[in-house]
């Protein structure tokens, strides 16, 4: 996913948002409307995935470059 894709995807949410506001919903009900708790898990496990994904990269090439350079040793 490109960032151009994510910040299109967070860009409709806050309109979506501020066009719920507009209806002149109680704020209450906007916290708790199952679209609200959606958008939160969304952005949750979003930033989960960036903060993953250094390490996790670094981790896996790691393993696959460390044998192949103790395998040249060896020889």
């Amino acid at each position: 996913m490109d960032s151009h894709s994510l910040s299109t995807g967070i860009l409709c949410g806050v309109v979506f948002i501020i066009y719920l506001c507009s209806l002149g919903l109680d704020p209450r009900q906007l916290v708790s409307s199952p679209y609200m708790a959606t958008e939160v898990i969304s952005g949750i496990a979003s930033s989960i995935g960036v903060i993953l994904a250094v390490p996790l990269t670094a981790l896996i090439t790691s393993l696959l470059l460390g044998s192949k350079k103790t395998a040249l040793l060896a020889k």
